[in-house]
């Protein structure tokens, strides 16, 4: 079922809804709340960046809307929207102009803060590794590594395209995501209830397709980057056939640089300078692998 988001003109396609929680990816989450297999309704965007404090549904991409896109493809037929979402015009051009809390920089200060910025971006990386052919029904497993990413936390997950509005978690296309991944080079960050916080949300009913991963560390003054491997277990469609699966990346930028690294808030230690509505966080999706599923003997 595909409805739009009033007001916003946003597609969303719903097979089913999960609540879980979804932290720090660089800027922030919407808080959607979705009725069966209705209409998702999404509530005023905002950073945060200490963590989204309620739980998330099976939602796209598109619900990280303070993130750059770190290709123009990535927003495919949107045209000039495409264009003002690559890191030169949501993100660089204000700290290269001044704007906001980036007036506080010296001019040396905020080319020299694009610089290293730039060099996060160039060395945060997703790909993806899985079978070229499985049986339907069988089990496998689908390799996600990840490099770079300011952190402390990041984001990952598995989707049929690279789109940020088109995008469909691979649950919604026939495959079941098995169990929590492994983690090698970071851990999953637990849920509210496993981690012993007291909440509302209630319990998720399903494995999430999109997880946070925490312990990541990164610095662009020192060139040390992160590297993480995630890997998913998966059961395959049911349905011979030929299906997309596309690794998708959430991560911050300006906390792997010292000019950007702010301490001085003990609520969201550390914090981005541009804030928590600011563009530093980015979307970057793996290239697309396409795997042949195979009717069962």
């Amino acid at each position: 079922m595909v409805e739009s988001v009033r007001g916003l003109g946003w597609p969303v396609e719903v097979k089913e809804v999960v609540v879980w929680r979804v932290g720090d990816s660089g800027s922030g989450w919407i808080r959607w709340v979705g009725l069966g297999l209705g209409v998702v309704v999404a509530s005023a965007a905002s950073g945060h960046p200490g963590g989204t404090p309620i739980g998330k549904p099976r939602a796209g991409i598109y619900c990280a809307s303070c993130h750059a896109s770190t290709a123009e493809a990535d927003l495919e037929g949107q045209r000039e929207k495409a264009t003002a979402e690559l890191p030169e015009n949501k993100h660089y051009k204000a700290i290269r102009a001044g704007i906001g809390v980036y007036g506080k920089l010296s001019e040396a200060d905020r080319a020299r803060l694009v610089e290293l910025l730039e060099a996060v971006d160039r060395s945060s990386t997703i790909t993806v590794e899985a079978p070229a052919e499985v049986a339907a029904g069988s089990i496998f497993e689908v390799k996600i590594g990840l490099t770079g990413g300011a952190g402390p936390a990041v984001a990952v997950g598995l989707f049929d395209r690279p789109h940020r509005l088109f995008t469909r978690p691979i649950s919604i296309v026939g495959f079941e995501v098995l169990g929590l991944p492994r983690v090698v080079g970071g851990k999953l960050r637990p849920s509210a209830a496993a981690a012993g916080t007291k909440t509302s949300a209630p319990a998720p009913t399903s494995v999430p397709y999109l997880v946070d991963i925490e312990g990541v560390s990164s610095s662009a003054d020192d060139d040390r980057w992160a590297k993480m491997q995630v890997v998913f277990r998966l059961k395959a469609p049911a349905k011979a056939g030929d299906y997309p699966l596309v690794g998708a990346y959430l991560y911050g930028t300006e906390k792997a640089v010292n000019l950007s690294r702010r301490t001085d808030d003990s609520r969201f230690p550390p914090f981005p300078l541009g804030g928590e509505t600011a563009a530093s966080g980015r979307v970057k999706f793996s290239s697309k692998q396409v795997l042949r599923v195979k009717a069962a003997p």
